[in-house]
């Protein structure tokens, strides 16, 4: 029977969950070296390519390396790195042979320009590759892309956090170098629509709002402020919904946003928030149901 993981390759943290676990681990990559003195850490990984190639990933390379540290910092997911990433991932969920479908995501403006398909493509298929010494050999039966920030509403619903008389609810995901947004609005016939008019991407982040400083304790108030500038030109009218605030800063946000979005809250475990609703769709995938949103 093929596993299954859902994966959020974030360019500020790796997130992923499968039925047995949840983890997470920072998305750096460094050149792999030789260690005169290796003190193992639990979750260190070194990634050896087929070509030879070797790195440090996560935390590993947070500590150490050829000094060459980088994270994923193009707009495009299709890249080496996230594919590099997403090895990481697989090690990490415990997939290390065999078929697995997986559930991943990207902003709504990256699946305007086909960078969706690009990473479904780079995903699906076999892959071999060795971390910590251990040959793996995956298969990724399939691979679903759907949309950051607006899958989390799926977790929301499931959560039963969706309150039962709104109308329509939204969702702010503020990330490491974009910020998803989303608007659900409830149908004639009483079902929940994305609605694309209300929904997009914001090109800045907590690593680049503007202010210098990559510490989310300094920074809120200015990110808020942008973010509202920005947002209140596509939600033009009333925004007194339900409002829900994504990402690993959330909590940070809450108070600054509240002058801007009266009805709006941070997500508990906010970080996890888009994988968890990858996972719910997933499963909605590996069994299909009507309106999903996924390619």
């Amino acid at each position: 029977m093929s596993k299954i993981l859902a994966i959020d390759l974030g360019r500020g943290y790796v997130k992923g969950k499968t039925l047995e676990k949840e983890f997470k681990f920072i998305s750096l990559i460094d050149q792999a070296v030789p260690l005169t003195i290796y003190q193992k850490l639990e979750g260190d990984m070194v990634l050896e390519e087929e070509d030879g190639s070797s790195y440090f990933v996560g935390d590993l390379a947070f500590r150490d390396g050829k000094g060459l540290k980088r994270k994923p910092t193009t707009d495009a997911k299709a890249t080496d790195d996230t594919m590099r990433l997403f090895y990481a991932g697989l090690y990490r969920a415990g997939i290390k042979s065999g078929p697995v479908t997986i559930m991943t995501g990207v902003p709504k403006s990256n699946i305007e320009t086909g960078d969706h398909q690009n990473l479904k493509s780079r995903i699906e298929g076999a892959h071999r590759f060795k971390i910590n010494g251990e040959q793996c050999e995956v298969h990724v039966v399939r691979c679903f892309v759907t949309v950051e920030g607006g899958i989390i509403y799926n977790y929301l619903q499931s959560m039963n956090m969706v309150p039962d008389n709104a109308k329509k609810v939204r969702v702010i995901d503020p990330g490491a170098y974009t910020t998803n947004f989303a608007t659900y609005t409830r149908n004639l016939d009483g079902k929940w629509i994305y609605s694309n008019g209300e929904s997009g991407t914001i090109a800045r982040g907590w690593e680049n709002d503007g202010s210098g400083s990559e510490d989310v304790e300094v920074n809120p108030t200015q990110l808020a402020d942008m973010l509202a500038s920005n947002l209140q030109r596509t939600w033009t009218k009333n925004n007194d919904f339900p409002t829900f605030l994504a990402g690993g800063g959330a909590t940070k946000l809450e108070e600054p946003m509240k002058k801007y979005f009266p009805q709006i809250h941070a997500i508990t475990d906010s970080q996890m928030s888009n994988v968890r609703g990858y996972f719910t769709e997933l499963k909605k995938s590996v069994n299909p149901s009507r309106g999903a949103i996924r390619y």
